[in-house]
């Protein structure tokens, strides 16, 4: 039968992906003739059965985690040529019957630092969760790809925001000055976005939206939160701003964008940050005597 192929739910999630897909070559943004050929070839590398071989519970390798993340880039490919915004599923991955390693730890404790964008005392983030960026080689590794700008994600909140540190390997003021971007891509609330750019009086942090229809996202002006870039960049995101109901947990990816627009990194890999965030269950898992 066509278990291997189309039985178990990651295969079904990438089967969907593709045809979802599908449906944006037929309807593409751009009149290049020789870009929407380049996305149908891209959209076809991806039909192939063998990336579906690997997803679910009957085959698997050490190399699992690379097949998929190589499976989503090619779909994401597609969508870039043919200008149409890229699902957020497609930065995450398919695979649920192993958990990818990764290097986050959780918080502990709620959070109250100082926003001055320096490493002003060690107990203020001490509480925090963090994501470690490592640039590890594997199979599949690309050598034309720079170094990673980002070094550490650091994480938590109070009662009413979301905190966020990020550390760089060159100091946060001088890249916003440059024309970077920082943002938090959130699958929890689905879709939001926060975005920190160079105001003329400083660090900017803005809100956008995704709309039902075309995917695409709409500013929604500023999110009402505090961002603050020297060596390093902070931020505070008041969680109603995000549409947060009270639900246990938040999940994000976090992004830079270069000077011309171009997205270079997007971190985790495989799985997005999930904050346990202020509540019954944080305060019940982290409770001290």
């Amino acid at each position: 039968n066509f278990y291997i192929w189309i039985g178990h739910p990651d295969d079904q999630r990438g089967w969907s992906q593709l045809a979802e897909a599908r449906q944006a070559l037929e309807t593409p943004q751009t009149s290049d003739v020789a870009a929407i050929e380049r996305a149908h070839e891209e959209i076809l590398i991806a039909e192939g059965s063998d990336w579906f071989w690997w997803y679910g519970d009957d085959h698997s390798s050490e190399h699992d985690l690379e097949f998929d993340d190589l499976f989503r880039r090619h779909l994401r490919n597609a969508y870039r040529m043919l200008q149409h915004p890229i699902p957020d599923e497609l930065f995450v991955s398919n695979i649920s019957t192993t958990a990818p390693a990764h290097t986050q730890t959780d918080p502990t404790s709620l959070l109250a630092p100082t926003l001055d964008g320096e490493d002003s005392s060690y107990f203020e983030w001490l509480g925090a969760g963090s994501l470690e960026v490592r640039d590890v080689a594997g199979a599949m590794h690309r050598s034309d790809r720079r170094p990673w700008l980002l070094t550490l994600v650091r994480f938590g909140a109070d009662r009413e925001r979301l905190f966020v540190r990020i550390d760089a390997s060159r100091k946060a003021a001088e890249l916003l000055a440059e024309g970077y971007e920082f943002s938090l891509t959130f699958l929890e609330p689905e879709g939001r976005r926060v975005a920190v750019i160079q105001g003329p009086r400083g660090p900017r942090l803005t809100l956008s939206a995704r709309t039902g229809g075309s995917g695409a996202w709409i500013d929604r002006g500023e999110a009402g939160g505090v961002a603050a870039a020297g060596s390093v960049l902070e931020l505070a995101v008041p969680l109603a701003a995000l549409g947060w109901s009270g639900r246990s947990t938040v999940a994000f990816l976090v992004a830079v964008c270069d000077p011309e627009g171009t997205e270079i990194e997007r971190h985790p890999t495989h799985r997005p940050i999930t904050v346990l965030v202020s509540g019954p269950q944080f305060e019940a898992r982290n409770w001290t005597a």
